[in-house]
């Protein structure tokens, strides 16, 4: 096979050609190997079908006996015979080997002849080529690529699918030199990419907390999560810049109207009279935010290494007073005033959603529900105080109520009871969330794949289905589990632990709690507010009453 130089430029060939200088053996080799596949001679090129040699035809000698004429004759037929099949299959052989060259030599320029000058083969001129390109310049292009991927930066409103795979695609290009960086690096990788903002910090935080030695951080775990955050964030600017445009086409206010006035309103708190650059609220948060990452770092450097940073959660606990009467207090009564603070990210999307609907949430520490109803009501105890619970848009809410969720997963046909321990119940809350992170932690898996999300059981057998939604989330598929007894417990209003005390008798708040503990007394939903002191106790404790001043005087 006698070797010409390179084709003319084809306008069908839909990337670049194989140059000294484009340095892209590794995307070329694998669209080379498309069309190869696609004119079905891949094989040839690769040396997967071995090469057919062109036949001899061999000379039987003439018989020198008149009577050996037949025999001859039978054994020229017979060698005519195999030369005429050898040459049809070495024919055949030969036309799918040229072919191969002829794809090969168009994707190629001019200055690669003198590599594959000489070749009398596909096979030999692929394999000139890898031996130019791959054992080279392997060195060179890995070094550069990995620090392509260090440099390379996720910005705000580009596409996170298109960032991914960029990233994924250098590690392709890796692989193939055999310098592939391994799946938790990648990992970490893809973090360090994102933005130095707030909501990606948490992100990143929530993501490494969840992880251990036993359970490390993977790049199918770390994409499912910037896909659903990416659309979660760009849902919400599509939000604010539809309410922005319909504000301004609204009609300007009249002068001397009560709400015409020039004053500025901070972006961050809503609140009119300064500007968020000297809102007090954001930097008091700031501050918080930074206090806890500098924590969390030390916990991660102390002597228990990463046990002690396994325990720390995604809960930020800080106490706060529940009443102004800080002097009263019960040596039998336990419970502290205060407030423990956890995170949903995606709350206030989900004003529109029915409180009937249950959501997978990867953003949230805890399984939270409106609905008490779906609760078991052998599992639920009052939370005195409440838990409160900061969403992603700055509001608090409250949850007054801990205890099991029962709902029944829906898949394959067959319905399976879940029992979802731990959740709290939050009135204002719209619809109900299933903490991925609270699963995983109690060795269910989850995996996220394109708009199905699968749960499975220890035995990794699917026992769930949720699918991806208008709004970005994962609405879990089945039925909620209501019973009697919990919906009437979801009707009986919530009362003050110090009406309470008196309605029964001024029973002591240690005996009150029991009361509710062991499920004593029925028609008490949650109890709110800290004990106060409580005069007529007081006096009912002592032995006489005390004399007035003026009674002595007299």
């Amino acid at each position: 096979m006698s070797m010409t130089t390179a084709a003319a430029p084809d306008a069908r060939v839909p990337f670049a050609r194989l140059s000294s200088t484009s340095n892209n053996w590794v995307s070329w080799i694998l669209r080379a190997g498309a069309e190869l596949k696609g004119k079905g001679v891949y094989l040839y090129a690769t040396g997967k079908v071995p090469q057919v040699h062109e036949p001899v035809r061999k000379q039987i000698p003439s018989p020198t006996d008149p009577a050996g004429l037949a025999a001859h004759a039978a054994a020229t037929q017979t060698e005519s015979d195999r030369y005429d099949r050898e040459l049809i299959r070495y024919l055949e052989w030969q036309t799918k080997d040229d072919l191969a060259t002829s794809v090969i030599v168009k994707l190629i320029d001019e200055t690669q002849d003198v590599h594959i000058e000489g070749a009398t083969t596909s096979y030999e001129l692929l394999t000139r080529l890898q031996k130019a390109h791959v054992e080279t310049s392997s060195g060179v292009t890995a070094f550069y690529t990995k620090v392509g991927m260090l440099q390379r930066k996720y910005i705000d409103g580009e596409s996170m699918q298109a960032h991914i795979s960029a990233l994924l695609n250098d590690n392709a290009r890796l692989r193939a030199s055999k310098d592939e960086s391994d799946d938790k690096f990648i990992a970490q990788l893809l973090l360090l990419t994102l933005p130095q903002s707030t909501t990606w910090e948490m992100l990143t935080v929530a993501l490494l907390q969840n992880t251990t030695p036993s359970n490390p951080l993977t790049v199918s775990d770390v994409t499912a999560r910037l896909l659903q955050e990416a659309a979660r964030v760009e849902g919400g600017t599509a939000s604010a810049m539809s309410a922005k445009t319909s504000s301004s086409s609204r009609p300007p206010k009249t002068p001397g109207s009560r709400s015409s006035g020039t004053k500025e309103k901070c972006t961050y708190c809503k609140i009119e009279g300064h500007s968020e650059k000297v809102c007090r609220r954001k930097q008091r948060e700031d501050t918080v935010r930074a206090e806890e990452r500098e924590k969390m770092k030390k916990e991660m450097k102390g002597k228990h290494g990463k046990a002690t940073a396994a325990k720390a959660s995604t809960v930020s606990a800080s106490r706060v007073p529940d009443s102004d009467d800080e002097s009263s207090s019960d040596s039998d009564h336990d419970v502290k005033a205060h407030f423990t603070r956890e995170r949903v990210f995606v709350t206030s999307l989900l004003t529109t959603e029915s409180p009937k609907h249950v959501y997978m949430d990867s953003g949230a520490s805890r399984h939270i529900s409106p609905n008490l109803a779906m609760f078991d009501p052998a599992s639920t105890r009052a939370l005195s105080p409440p838990i409160a619970i900061s969403t992603a848009d700055g509001n608090i809410i409250h949850a007054k109520t801990e205890g099991t969720l029962l709902f029944d997963l829906k898949y394959d046909g067959k319905v399976e009871r879940g029992r979802f321990e731990r959740a709290l119940h939050a009135p204002d809350l719209t619809t109900t969330l299933i903490s991925v992170s609270q699963l995983t932690r109690t060795g269910i898996d989850v995996n996220f794949s394109g708009d199905v999300c699968n749960i499975l059981d220890r035995t990794k057998q699917v026992i769930g289905q949720a699918h991806h939604t208008r709004s970005s989330l994962y609405r879990l598929t089945g039925k909620p589990v209501t019973t009697t007894e919990t919906a009437a417990v979801a009707s009986t209003p919530s009362i003050d632990v110090n009406l309470l005390h008196q309605r029964l008798g001024h029973l002591g708040h240690k005996n009150v709690q029991r009361l509710l503990r062991d499920k004593l007394v029925t028609g008490i939903g949650a109890v709110e507010g800290t004990p106060h002191f409580c005069e007529p106790c007081t006096t009912g404790k002592q032995h006489r009453s005390s004399f007035l001043s003026h009674w002595r005087s007299g």
